[in-house]
């Protein structure tokens, strides 16, 4: 399998976590997700109540896929989306 650069953010994103979707890059960093165009704009933000452990992206239509993101304790979990839900 070969890969090829398609685009490249022109800025420094620090995060501890970081997952790709169809159209996006969602960056976690402590207790904040950050969702970014594949440009480097940042379109939402979620903060949390608790530092994150674990992110992952469990589907969806495209443009519109679901993530999860665990805490530590009790190993809570909240679900977010890449688009706003109708």
């Amino acid at each position: 399998m070969h890969y090829r650069v398609s685009t490249k953010i022109q800025k420094k994103l620090d995060c501890n976590l970081l997952v790709v979707t169809s159209h996006h890059v969602i960056l976690c960093l402590e207790k904040k997700l950050q969702l970014y165009t594949f440009h480097g704009v940042k379109e939402r933000e979620w903060v949390l109540e608790a530092v994150i452990r674990y992110i992952k992206v469990v589907g969806g239509p495209e443009n519109r896929e679901a993530g999860l993101g665990w805490g530590p304790r009790g190993g809570r979990r909240r679900a977010f989306y890449t688009a706003h839900r109708a």
